[in-house]
C-alpha cells in the first residue's frame, strides 16, 4: 500500500496527507455534482424515475473514471519505512 511516502518528503508528510484528504473530499463533491448532471440529462418517466439509460450512462461514466484514478494511482511507488521510522515506533 502506498502512503505519503512515496509521493512527499519526509519533512512534508502531515501537510501533503492533508492535502490530500481536501483533494479527495474536492473529488467527491466533483463526482456528486458529475452523477446530477448525467442524471438530469435524460428525461424521467412518469414516476419521477430515471430511466436505464440513464443509469447506464452514469454506471459507465463512474467505471471509466476508477479506471483512470487506478492507472493513476498503480504507477506510484511503495516506500517502506526507513530504519530511524521504524525505531521511533518501538
Amino acid at each position: 500500500m502506498t502512503h505519503g511516502r512515496g509521493i512527499f518528503p519526509d519533512r512534508l508528510i502531515g501537510r501533503g496527507i492533508s492535502t490530500m484528504n481536501t483533494s479527495v473530499m474536492l473529488g467527491v463533491a466533483c463526482m456528486q455534482t458529475l452523477s446530477g448532471i448525467i442524471g438530469d440529462a435524460f428525461e424521467p418517466l412518469a414516476s419521477g424515475a430515471r430511466t436505464e439509460d440513464a443509469y447506464r450512462e452514469l454506471f459507465g461514466t463512474l467505471t471509466l473514471v476508477l479506471i483512470v484514478a487506478i492507472a493513476i494511482y498503480s504507477r506510484s511507488q511503495d516506500v517502506k519505512p526507513c530504519e530511524e521510522m521504524k525505531a521511533a515506533r518501538r
